[in-house]
């Protein structure tokens, strides 16, 4: 009598238990938001029949009673803990199961119908924050949930399932919960690919750097709320993340597609170009190739740089054709000045002091500098390391030589030389009255220059010069 007096009464204070007379498994909340599409849930997991079908659709049933009562509460009080609606369904007049609670919970946050306040965040996407968040009572207990004031139309979840479709390659279904597990899958793949690119353009010296900062920021802010707000993001007329998802796609392929390379290239050509003479001719290249480092200059300051790698292409091969012209050039005008060079100092007054073999290994050092180099920059200061080269040679046999002149020499007191203690040398030369002939100078030149090689260890000599007639032959 007292148990049916009981249920009676237990009738009366729970009249609305009705609307939920189940009591699930702890892990149900969880099952049911790990699947996440109501296409995918079947009534092993769902004992109160919260899916139906519509139109040939999957959806949560929002009018189910339940969610009715759960809706009506949140709409009167605003945001609620998790801990305090908890209590207000199990006590009376509804005497709801906590596990069953947060099921029904689950399924109101699939349908759109409410979001959840984790650690400061606002979650609507049935992630694993959400998951964490409906796990258990206890962990529910902080959460804080109020009700949704305003879900993206079918226009913004169409767009961004297309557009998100066509960032990963994948078909993702326009529904709202679809599109966030779709980018919370997706997102940290882009962050692994585009997070290293910021670096590699600081270190081209090109621009893009900042825009790709921010979107790691903004794909970060995104993954917090296991990207809640992602068909917002993704789906608006006017969608900065995807446009910048889609530029730093476009960058990365154009970079692993040989852009790297040729920027490298133009950029060292842009630095090696600055270490160059202003005269000569790497003066002459440089102004020749200014324009172009400046237009090049002021496309790297872009971040849509790389749309024009074939143009980036076309100007690198241009600028290493004038640089192997000027490389050309340059080597045909230093080996113009290392025979110059060597005609020099055959000229000297001092050369004839040299022997034959003396003369030839002096030539053949100077001959021995090559004036062959690769059509680039290299080539172009390497030659130019070689014509100094030549020069300071030069300075160095031309000491050589006045050394050896005035090897019999001593020097005196004031720096100069003195002649040694023997008796200066003499010397008798026979010369026509009448010079006929320029055989005749250079005969007379080609005698003076050997006597002063002979007599090159002496200050003071006499040279006696005998006119004779034309007719006598000349010694």
């Amino acid at each position: 009598s007292a148990k049916k007096h009981l249920g009676t009464v237990a009738a009366e204070v729970f009249n609305r238990y009705g609307e939920a007379p189940e009591r699930v498994d702890t892990n149900l909340a969880e099952k049911f938001l790990r699947i996440g599409n109501p296409a995918g849930i079947t009534s092993n997991i769902d004992p109160l029949g919260l899916v139906e079908m519509i139109g040939g659709a999957h959806c949560i049933k929002v009018s189910h009673k339940a969610i009715v009562s759960i809706k009506d509460h949140i709409e009167k009080v605003g945001t609620i803990e998790g801990k305090r609606l908890l209590e207000h369904f199990s006590d009376a007049p509804f005497g709801w199961a906590p596990d069953t609670i947060r099921y029904i919970l689950a399924a109101m946050l699939i349908a759109g119908e409410i979001k959840l306040k984790i650690s400061g965040r606002e979650v609507i996407a049935a992630g694993q924050q959400a998951i964490d968040a409906m796990k258990t009572n206890k962990s529910f207990g902080s959460i804080g949930v109020s009700l949704r004031d305003e879900r993206p139309s079918m226009e913004v979840v169409a767009r961004a399932a297309k557009r998100l479709t066509e960032l990963t390659g994948d078909m993702v279904i326009p529904l709202e919960q679809e599109i966030s597990k779709a980018a919370a899958k997706a997102f940290p793949t882009f962050q692994a690919d585009y997070g290293p690119l910021a670096e590699k353009l600081d270190h081209l010296g090109v621009a893009g750097g900042e825009r790709l900062g921010s979107l790691a920021q903004n794909l970060k802010d995104v993954l917090l709320t296991d990207a809640s707000d992602a068909p917002q993001r993704l789906g608006a007329e006017e969608s900065p993340l995807y446009e910048s998802l889609k530029w730093a796609s476009e960058l990365k392929r154009a970079l692993e597609n040989g852009l790297e390379k040729t920027i490298r290239e133009l950029q060292a050509i842009c630095r090696g170009l600055e270490d160059l003479p202003q005269s000569g001719i790497p003066g002459e290249l440089r102004r020749d190739i200014e324009e172009d480092v400046s237009n090049l200059r002021e496309r790297f300051k872009q971040d849509t740089f790389f749309q024009a790698a074939a143009d980036l292409a076309s100007m690198l091969t241009g600028m290493q054709s004038r640089i192997g012209d000027a490389v050309q050039k340059l080597s045909e005008h230093m080996k113009q000045r290392q025979k110059e060079t060597a005609e020099s100092l055959c000229q000297l007054f001092d050369w004839p002091v040299l022997t034959i073999e003396e003369q030839g290994a002096t030539l053949a050092r100077v001959e021995d500098i090559s004036f062959d180099a690769t059509p680039d920059l290299t080539g172009l200061k390497l030659l130019l390391a070689r014509g100094f080269e030549m020069s300071e040679l030069l300075d160095e046999l031309k000491r050589g030589i006045e050394r050896k002149a005035g090897g019999g020499r001593q020097p005196g007191p004031g720096g100069g030389f003195e002649d040694p203690p023997e008796k200066p040398p003499q010397e008798t030369i026979r010369i026509p009255e009448v010079v006929t002939s320029p055989k005749q100078i250079d005969q007379l030149i080609n005698r003076l220059q050997l006597l002063r090689g002979k007599f090159a260890g002496y200050k003071k000599m006499e040279i006696t010069f005998i006119l004779a007639p034309s007719h006598v032959p000349e010694e």
